[in-house]
């Protein structure tokens, strides 16, 4: 696969996203590789603009800058250009930047809503979601259902192999836990019926503050859009500032039923336990014909975040090439 390529005169694009952080360390040697595979030599770099796209995963600037640093020092910084994913301030960086926040609300297509979505039946209060198996989502999602039994989760979804390791985190659940299928023959709309039938999404993000070899920014993943797409009220587990940047996007958070006092907990194990308790409480307020009657209640506001994801979703579309473009210049 090349992930080096032209794309105007003058302009060479670079998917970064591959980049691990240890491979951003040793940036010299898959850089070699990447210009051998693409067929582009490292004299053609002078004299472009080389744009750096990390739009595929939760790369920040601190972790960007040996790639940078080194790249810089081949072409020049003023023609480095870089397409961030993660919530980052552009404005503050000594090359020209984009930050993409809104790129994975199209990522692997919309789940299609078919008939009259105020009329599917609850038939659990939460929905938890953790295909990847890490020490974090480990603890997270073992404490949870320890407190709140009756979750509708997954737990190393086509990681069978790898998942074992966390089985000392589980003593009442065998792994890997798949309820919503095996990963490994995941198409986008499987099981979206047993996803439709919960109320609250307890969305477990990509970025962390205790996983090893994470991402530690605020990187909004298709796993957070796809709560508004489904009608249902969100939860997160994810880094702090997260629920505040879905603020600013202006998505109705509910905060009149949920507590996300979490998002500005700096603490990560303090942060684990207070939103398990939200969860608890919620499970203690709220019975399942509760919940159908708060479905029904608010559902003129999950359809304002319906629309509202089809509203940025069209509008990143329609920029996305014209802001790169501007960018190029």
């Amino acid at each position: 696969m090349s992930h080096i390529r032209s794309i105007v005169p003058g302009a060479i694009r670079y998917t970064c996203g591959r980049y691990s952080r240890e491979d951003i360390i040793n940036c010299q040697t898959i850089l070699a590789q990447d210009l051998a595979d693409s067929g582009i030599s490292l004299d053609q770099l002078y004299n472009h603009r080389l744009i750096l796209d990390f739009l595929s995963e939760g790369h920040d600037p601190t972790i960007i800058a040996p790639l940078v640093n080194y790249l810089g020092g081949l072409v020049g910084i003023d023609n480095i250009r870089v397409l961030f994913n993660a919530v980052v301030d552009v404005t503050e960086l000594p090359y020209r930047a984009r930050s993409f926040v809104f790129h994975f609300a199209t990522w692997d297509g919309r789940f299609g809503n078919q008939g009259d979505q105020s009329q599917v039946l609850i038939e659990q209060k939460f929905l938890c979601l953790a295909r990847r198996p890490t020490p974090g989502r480990a603890q997270f999602v073992s404490q949870l259902l320890s407190v709140v039994p009756e979750v509708r989760a997954s737990f190393g979804s086509g990681f069978a192999e790898m998942s074992q390791s966390f089985q000392s985190y589980f003593s009442q659940h065998t792994l890997p836990i798949m309820i919503d299928g095996d990963a490994r023959q995941y198409v986008h709309n499987l099981a979206t019926d047993i996803f439709r039938t919960c109320l609250f999404n307890i969305i477990i993000e990509t970025s962390s503050q205790t996983d090893p070899n994470s991402w530690s920014s605020i990187f909004l993943t298709e796993k957070t859009f796809k709560c508004f797409d489904l009608y249902q009220i969100p939860i997160w587990f994810a880094v702090p500032g997260t629920v505040g940047q879905l603020r600013k996007l202006g998505f109705d958070l509910f905060d009149d039923v949920v507590d996300h006092s979490y998002d500005t907990i700096p603490d990560p194990v303090l942060r684990m336990n207070f939103v398990v308790d939200q969860v608890k409480q919620l499970d203690s307020r709220y019975s399942l014909p509760d919940c159908q009657s708060l479905r029904i209640k608010i559902w003129n506001r999950l359809q304002e975040n319906y629309n509202k994801l089809d509203q940025l979703t069209n509008s990143y579309t329609q920029t996305h090439n014209r802001l790169i473009n501007e960018l190029i210049a």
